[in-house]
């Protein structure tokens, strides 16, 4: 899925100048709490087809993305799964392929070749509070750790990556 970050105008992220950042590719879309949708993640191609029956969340899928670039986004209670207002509605993108002015906007928050950008939305007392949030990896030497908390294994790997990042037990 292209997206040209000029077609969404200024203010799309506060202090991101759009301009300069051209063409991005869609790698995923993660929805969490919004609608049908508890946690799903939609991996796109260079085409991607909303397929399936009625009810299936393809719409919320569409409905998410579009309030991820909606500069004010109307979102009533019933957006939120179950109707759950005290868990946040996240919508988070995934982007590869980025241009090189792209790639050094947005620095700070690529991991690897990906960029991820999440616009999560709370609710006060029936107001929406949308915010966006660019993942960055706060000390790059803890990669392997973190690598290692992935896997299932009750921390082991984790805990051997650690050990090795300082030489000892």
């Amino acid at each position: 899925m292209l997206l040209d970050i000029n077609e969404l105008g200024i203010g799309w992220i506060p202090k991101w100048n759009c301009k300069q950042a051209g063409k991005m590719i869609i790698e995923s879309i993660n929805v969490k709490n919004f609608r049908s949708i508890l946690d799903e993640t939609l991996h796109c191609e260079q085409l991607t087809a909303l397929v399936g029956a009625s009810g299936s969340g393809k719409s919320s899928f569409l409905r998410a993305l579009e309030l991820f670039y909606t500069l004010s986004p109307k979102i009533e209670a019933e957006d939120f799964y179950d109707g759950d207002t005290s868990a946040e509605i996240i919508i988070a993108i995934s982007f590869k392929e980025l241009s090189e002015e792209a790639k050094e906007l947005f620095s700070k928050y690529m991991q690897g070749d990906l960029l991820r950008v999440e616009r999560v939305f709370s609710w006060d007392t029936g107001k929406i509070t949308p915010k966006y949030h660019g993942a960055t990896l706060q000390n790059p030497e803890f990669k392997s750790v973190r690598d290692g908390l992935v896997i299932k294994d009750r921390g082991k790997t984790a805990k051997e990556a650690y050990e090795n990042l300082f030489g000892r037990p």
